[in-house]
């Protein structure tokens, strides 16, 4: 019974990486980033809603002390196309002089990014580098790149592991490409 109503929870679309397959390559990201960040007692600045499971998974398998704060800023809501950022939460720890390690769900064209870090410079960080999970293939980007991704992703509307439409679809441990 469990597994029909797994087989039922799946959005109309294309699944483009299996769970298994996010799960390595966390850890596979998670083994690249150790060596940068362990010293550092990095402040792990996850971007909400969408980097919540993907940063609970990144975190666990850094296995390196750290602090951990959050802001929730967003140009989808329940849109399908970005517009103006807007910030609901700044982050609430002192960045002053701190290693930052922002955690995103996604980079699409990367002004969501470039708003953050800009912001975090505004707040005196010190060492700033940035993860995401996916990474959509095409040649749009007008941010600067994270300085890691975990799975590249079709140029599509992306669901699962955090991501969602419209509410939908963010529990999934799979990422799905939505039917247009």
């Amino acid at each position: 019974m469990q597994d029909d109503a797994n087989e039922r929870y799946a959005p109309p679309g294309e699944m483009v990486h299996t769970a298994e397959a996010v799960q390595a390559a966390i850890a596979r990201q998670a083994s690249e980033l150790r060596p940068m960040l362990k010293n550092d007692y990095p402040l792990v600045l996850v971007l909400m809603q969408g980097a919540i499971y993907y940063a609970a998974w990144l975190t666990l398998a850094l296995e390196i002390p750290l602090e951990l704060d959050y802001a929730h800023v967003s140009r989808y809501a329940d849109r399908r196309h970005g517009r103006e950022l807007v910030w609901q939460r700044p982050p609430a720890a002192d960045l002053e002089g701190r290693s930052v390690l922002i955690v995103d769900d996604i980079y699409d064209e990367g002004l969501t990014l470039d708003a953050v870090r800009a912001a975090c410079r505004q707040a005196g960080a010190g060492r700033l580098s940035a993860a995401v999970l996916a990474r959509k293939r095409h040649d749009r980007a007008r941010g600067a790149p994270p300085d890691s991704v975990a799975l590249e992703v079709p140029d599509r509307f992306i669901v699962g592991c955090g991501l969602d439409d419209a509410g939908r679809w963010r529990n999934l441990s799979a990422l799905y490409a939505l039917d247009d």
